[in-house]
């Protein structure tokens, strides 16, 4: 596949520096773009913008919904509260109005500070890039539009079709799987008790982070863990005979939700903390997930995926997509025949790992012709199509 060129001078980035663990990739970005500005702060102003106040309320609800119970900002009183927001977005206003033609850069775009950073840009008429960690080993996303389910990712089969036919020495998406790995538990976090080995099919459901913004943003019928786990339990009693569920905790989750799990309850239902996930999967018969990542990742263990949220890979015949309670019940009593479309995951993988995910990785220095190639081509509002 030919390489994007870099032939239109690239426009000046400000990368709004946060989180932590982005910035030497955000600095290798702004590196590649001469006169970009790392932006650690957000600026104030008095002035005033006639949409302020409107962003400022929607700014302190993620507020709200993603700072800690002691953080500041909850306890401030609202009016206090909405005042120094739109103080942040006048500057962030006058910030753009003083860097023309300049690009933005930040890290999802979802809470806090990158919601008033992305929204001030796309207010001002700029392009902004958003970054994320990508699913898949090797890449990071990088798109002009947003991440996950608000990305650029087409949700048509028949685009994968056209898209394949274009492209048929795609790059063989099967070889990025040989580096995945599980993510560890917390440091912090007690060792998972030993599991019983689960003997006969089953159904594996990895459980998100609660308070994922994927979940508060996307989650659809589904807008908690909880429900969730309250969802996958009632389903379970629909599963074939022999059949079980096995529920696991995310490793990084600092709030405990194994008591949810009530096999009194639901005899078919088992929490399994303690073996690693991808092992999980690679046992299971299928996958449910409401918007994780380890759904897509699912795709290298050749198992149907259930996906209960919105997600950027959750259409069908892609996945498994219902839309309600009745609905899981009626596939889960139906197990064993999931499936999904091999031909068509094939192409899509291939189309993420070729032409939409960016390859690079939040170690790396500077970049190469190539990654310079694809930066300017996602400035201009350009993909492989």
């Amino acid at each position: 596949m030919e390489t994007p060129t870099t032939d239109t001078p690239l426009p000046r980035l400000v990368a709004y520096m946060t989180p932590q663990g982005a910035w030497r990739f955000f600095r290798s970005l702004a590196g590649a773009c001469p006169g970009s500005r790392l932006l650690w702060r957000l600026p104030w102003s008095l002035r005033s913008y006639p949409e302020a106040a409107e962003v400022a309320a929607r700014a302190l609800e993620t507020y709200l919904a993603t700072a800690r119970a002691w953080h500041w900002t909850r306890w401030l009183p609202r009016p206090i509260a909405l005042c120094l927001l739109r103080w942040r977005y006048a500057g962030l206003r006058r910030m753009w109005d003083a860097l023309p033609g300049a690009a933005g850069l930040c890290w999802n775009g979802f809470d806090r500070g990158r919601y008033l950073f992305a929204e001030s840009a796309r207010r001002a008429g700029r392009p902004c890039l958003f970054a994320e960690l990508a699913p898949l080993p090797g890449f990071l996303t990088l798109d002009p539009r947003g991440v996950n389910f608000a990305g650029s990712v087409p949700a048509e089969p028949a685009f994968y079709a056209a898209w394949i036919d274009r492209h048929p020495d795609a790059a063989d998406w099967r070889e990025t799987g040989r580096h995945l790995t599980a993510r560890p538990p917390r440091k912090t976090a007690a060792p998972a008790a030993p599991a019983a080995r689960v003997e006969g099919p089953f159904v594996f459901v990895p459980l998100q982070v609660p308070g994922d913004s994927q979940i508060r943003y996307f989650g659809g019928w589904i807008d908690s863990v909880e429900s969730l786990v309250r969802a996958v339990q009632a389903a379970s009693d629909h599963l074939p005979v022999g059949w079980r569920m096995v529920i696991k905790e995310h490793p990084s989750s600092r709030v405990p939700l194994g008591h949810l799990v009530d096999p009194a309850r639901h005899p078919r239902c088992v929490l399994d903390n303690a073996t690693d996930t991808f092992e999980l999967v690679r046992r299971s018969r299928a996958v449910i997930t409401i918007n994780s990542s380890v759904g897509l990742q699912s795709f290298y263990f050749d198992k149907p995926v259930v996906v209960l949220g919105r997600a950027f890979f959750g259409f069908e015949p892609l996945v498994a997509r219902p839309a309600s309670q009745a609905e899981l019940d009626a596939r889960m009593a139906d197990a064993d025949r999931l499936g999904f479309d091999p031909v068509l995951r094939d192409r899509f993988m291939r189309y993420l790992v070729s032409a939409y995910y960016f390859p690079a990785n939040l170690r790396a220095e500077g970049l190469d012709a190539a990654q310079r190639g694809r930066l300017a081509a996602l400035l201009r509002g350009e993909r492989d199509a």
